[in-house]
């Protein structure tokens, strides 16, 4: 299996992963896209992990059940992309597109995706391998993308489309 979604387990011994971290509610359907476009061309010891349930445009509201699984899921496979004693790293790739849907009054768009890459910038230190690209006019772009402002000229490159972050995460894998 080469493409893996939330809440699918599958074992991850001997392969990489590549996270698609970015918005999931109230944004466009962009991981199937990155998926068709990366699905040919990524390792074959690599499983790309999509946090977007299959059924999440139909779901409604999570249960409580479904939030508790739906993170520890994240997390899990979040962390199976960090570098092993034996294996290389997996990937980040963050894709910032503009919301699809008006965010709910009282929320923020990408708000999760927000501390995901709070935590990556933590990680890279220790061999994290992350590829950023965002929609120019991404809302609070700007802010997001301060939590690299201390990596200088190490920092990860901002790509502008989404075929170039997923061309920078193929790099990053081969």
């Amino acid at each position: 299996m080469s493409v893996l979604y939330c809440p699918d387990q599958v074992d991850l011994r001997g392969r990489r992963v590549l996270f698609l971290a970015g918005p999931n509610r109230h944004s466009p359907l962009w991981r199937a896209r990155g998926i068709d476009y990366l699905l040919p061309k990524i390792p074959p010891d690599v499983v790309i992990c999509s946090p977007e349930r299959l059924d999440d445009r139909k779901c409604g509201p999570y249960s409580a059940q479904q939030k508790i699984e739906q993170m520890n899921w994240e997390r899990d496979h979040l962390l199976a992309a960090l570098p092993k004693v034996d294996m290389q790293a997996g990937v980040w790739l963050f894709w910032l597109p503009h919301p699809e849907q008006v965010v709910p009054t009282g929320r923020n768009y990408g708000q999760r995706t927000c501390h995901e890459l709070g935590i990556s910038a933590a990680l890279i230190p220790q061999g994290l391998q992350v590829a950023i690209g965002a929609e120019t006019g991404y809302p609070g772009l700007q802010s997001t993308m301060h939590t690299y402002e201390w990596f200088g000229e190490s920092a990860p490159k901002l790509h502008s489309s989404l075929k170039e972050v997923c061309d920078e995460a193929l790099r990053l894998l081969s």
